[in-house]
């Protein structure tokens, strides 16, 4: 009796030891019991492991969605291709050519609601961006792109600057960067001094339109 239960224990221990040995199974966790288990994100050793979904989810289903293709995004194209823009008709986007990483320019100003907009082409992802505009003080920005991919400017007196601080970027597009609210038009408004990069942090060459006179 005594050696049949040596014997017993000593096959058990055997088993054991294969389903440790992760060099007999492709498949196999190396703390795992038995061949065909591998252990889960939760802890759990099954045939069938939980793993992570695309938000880091244990054992949850969510996958990238959105233009932006990140976890839980909503953010859809607009007519004129930009990832979360705004504009809505075709017709509305601005039709222009860019030779360089990024073009700049003043479009649709209002005097009479002192407001504008500025523009972009961007041929690659923009991460920062930094420019002056003169013949105005500046009391707002906000909306566009940059806004829409989680950089809300900031603004002093002729300057706009935007970044994300959780690293998000602008994709290449064609659309509003941001609406600017401004006061003090003096006959003209001109951008100058831009400063925009990748998300590598490296510069990119601008091109600036032409001023609003």
């Amino acid at each position: 009796m005594k050696n049949l239960f040596i014997i017993l224990f000593s096959f058990l221990v055997s088993i054991y030891s294969i389903g440790c040995d992760s060099s007999n199974s492709s498949t196999n966790s190396s703390d795992c019991l038995f061949l065909n288990q591998s252990r889960g994100c939760d802890g759990v050793c099954s045939i069938n492991p939980l793993t992570y979904d695309a938000c880091g989810v244990c054992g949850g289903s969510a996958v990238l969605s959105g233009c932006d293709n990140t976890c839980g995004s909503t953010l859809e194209n607009d007519a004129c291709g930009v990832c979360g823009g705004e504009i809505t008709n075709e017709s509305d986007c601005l039709q222009i050519q860019c030779n360089l990483d990024v073009c700049i320019s003043i479009q649709n100003v209002d005097l009479s609601t002192n407001k504008l907009e500025v523009w972009m082409m961007n041929n690659i992802p923009v991460a920062g961006f930094q420019f002056n505009i003169s013949g105005v003080t500046i009391i707002s920005a906000s909306e566009g792109s940059a806004q829409s991919n989680g950089m809300s400017p900031t603004i002093g007196e002729n300057i706009i600057l935007g970044f994300s601080f959780s690293g998000n970027s602008i994709p290449p597009g064609n659309s509003i960067l941001t609406h600017i609210g401004f006061s003090g038009y003096n006959g003209s408004i001109c951008l100058s001094d831009p400063v925009f990069s990748n998300n590598s942090g490296v510069a990119l060459s601008v091109e600036l339109g032409d001023c609003f006179n």
